[in-house]
């Protein structure tokens, strides 16, 4: 389980990459129940926001335009349904040139 919110953020190189891709869910064999909504920002800008995704949800491939970011901040939370056994997964992340 992952304390609400999570956050992960991360200087970059402002306008050295173009967009941060990834695939986002939740674990498949450990969440049982809730929902959690994903959210990529830089500063006070919100660059995507999932909506809430449950584990009946597929794994959803993202592609986020960051413009000239110098940071950008990963962020996690229980959706519409809170729920304690809530595992998202951040797979494959990449920083796109």
């Amino acid at each position: 389980m992952v304390p609400e919110p999570c956050m992960l953020s991360y200087v970059i190189p402002e306008g050295v990459f173009t967009r941060f891709d990834a695939v986002i869910g939740l674990h498949a064999s450990l969440a049982e129940e809730g929902s959690v909504v994903f959210q990529v920002k830089s500063g006070d800008n919100l660059l995507f926001d999932s909506g809430p995704l449950s584990k009946e949800d597929p794994t959803r491939e993202i592609s986020v335009p960051l413009g000239r970011a110098g940071e950008i901040s990963l962020i996690t939370f229980s959706g519409a349904k809170d729920h304690p056994d809530n595992y998202p997964v951040w797979c494959d992340p990449r920083l796109i040139k």
